[in-house]
C-alpha cells in the first residue's frame, strides 16, 4: 500500500465511522473516492494528511525521473545540486502546506524534523525521540489505519537507532513494536535483523525468522551473511551471500563497493518496492553500511568469492561502470 492509497482509505474509514455507513454504502464510498478524494473530507485532520499524500506523489515522481535518467551514469552526474534542491523544495511546500492545516499531523512533524539542521536525520535523534513520546497516545487498542502515521515514526525511530549504533534500545523499541502490531507494516523487523546481527545473536534471529515464516527480503539475507561471518560459520555465510547475489542483480555490486550513488528518498519510512529487488537492495545495503564497515574483513572475504565476483562485475558491465 503507498501512502496516498493509505490516505484514501482512510478517509473511506473515517466515513465509515462518522456515517454510521452500511457495508454496501461503505463500498460505493471505497469505488469512487479516487476520483476526487476532498469531496470526502470530514475534518481538518484528514484534509491535512490528503494535502501531504498529494504532494509526496509529486515528490516521489520527481526522484523516479531523476533516477531513471541518470541510470545508465555511473557517477549520477546528472544529478546537480539544483536537481536535489528541488526535489527538497516540493517535500517542504508539502510538509509546510499539511502542518498549516493540522499542526498534529505526525506524518508532516516527522519530516520537518528530518530535513531540519545540518545532518538531517543524525543530530535530531533526541528530538525523534521527543515526537514519538508526544504523541504515543494517539495509538488506539488496536492498530488501525488512523495508527499508522505514530507506527510509521515509531519505525523510523527504530531505524534512526540502528543508524547510531544503539541497537539495545532499538531491540526494545522493535519489540513493543511487534507486540502492538504482528502485522509490521513499516518493516520493524528489517530493523531487529541487523540489529541481531550485529550483536551475534544467532537465537534472537532465527525466533524472528520463525515468527515471519523464514519470508526472504534484503535486511534478512544481510542480515544472516554478517551473523555467519561474526560467528565464523564461513560455509553459512558463503550460501547466504552466494544465494543473495545470485537472486539479486546488482546485490553484488552494491555490497563489494562499500558505498552506492543511488538516490534514496528523504521521505516517510522506507519506500514502497518490490521485495529482493534492486531498489529494496539499495535500501537496505544503505541501512547495514555501518554494520558492514563494522565488521572487519568481511568486504574483502566476499570478494574472494568467485561467484560474488563476478556477479558484481556482470552487473557493473551492464550498466557501463
Amino acid at each position: 500500500m503507498t501512502y496516498y492509497e493509505e490516505i484514501l482509505q482512510r478517509l473511506a474509514e473515517r466515513m465509515r465511522i462518522e456515517k454510521n455507513l452500511s457495508s454496501e454504502a461503505y463500498e460505493e464510498v471505497v469505488l469512487n473516492i479516487g476520483e476526487n478524494p476532498q469531496e470526502f473530507l470530514l475534518n481538518k485532520e484528514d484534509e491535512s494528511y490528503l494535502y501531504l499524500a498529494l504532494g509526496l506523489e509529486r515528490y516521489n515522481d520527481y526522484l523516479l525521473k531523476l533516477a531513471d535518467e541518470n541510470m545508465g551514469d555511473p557517477e549520477m552526474s546528472g544529478i546537480t545540486s539544483e536537481n536535489v534542491e528541488s526535489g527538497d523544495r516540493l517535500l517542504k511546500q508539502s510538509y509546510q502546506g499539511a502542518l498549516k492545516i493540522y499542526p498534529d499531523n505526525i506524518d508532516a512533524q516527522y519530516l520537518k524534523l528530518l530535513h531540519s539542521g545540518e545532518n538531517p536525520g543524525i543530530e535530531n535523534l533526541v528530538l525523534l525521540r521527543g515526537l514519538v513520546e508526544k504523541y504515543e497516545s494517539t495509538l488506539d487498542n488496536d492498530p488501525s489505519i488512523f495508527t499508522r502515521p505514530y507506527q510509521r515514526l515509531q519505525a523510523a525511530y527504530i531505524s534512526a537507532l540502528v543508524q547510531n549504533a544503539a541497537y539495545t534500545l532499538a531491540i526494545a523499541e522493535g519489540d513493543r513494536a511487534l507486540a502492538y502490531d504482528i502485522e509490521d507494516p513499516f518493516g520493524v523487523r528489517h530493523s531487529l535483523s541487523l540489529c541481531f546481527a550485529r550483536l551475534e545473536n544467532l537465537p534472537a534471529f532465527e525466533k524472528l525468522e520463525e515468527i515471519f515464516e523464514r519470508t526472504s527480503n534484503s535486511w534478512s539475507y544481510l542480515g544472516r551473511i554478517i551473523l555467519m561471518y561474526r560467528l565464523n560459520n564461513l560455509s553459512a555465510a558463503k550460501r547466504a551471500i552466494t544465494g543473495y547475489t545470485k537472486l539479486v542483480p546488482g546485490a553484488a555490486h552494491l555490497f563489494l563497493q562499500g558505498s552506492h550513488r543511488f538516490p534514496i528518498p528523504r521521505g516517510l519510512g522506507r519506500a514502497q518496492v518490490p521485495t529482493c529487488s534492486f531498489k529494496e537492495c539499495v535500501i537496505a545495503t544503505s541501512e547495514a553500511y555501518e554494520i558492514i564497515e563494522d565488521t572487519p574483513g568481511l568486504r574483502e572475504w566476499a570478494n574472494s568469492i568467485e561467484q560474488v565476483r563476478d556477479s558484481a562485475l556482470d552487473f557493473q558491465n551492464s550498466i557501463g561502470f
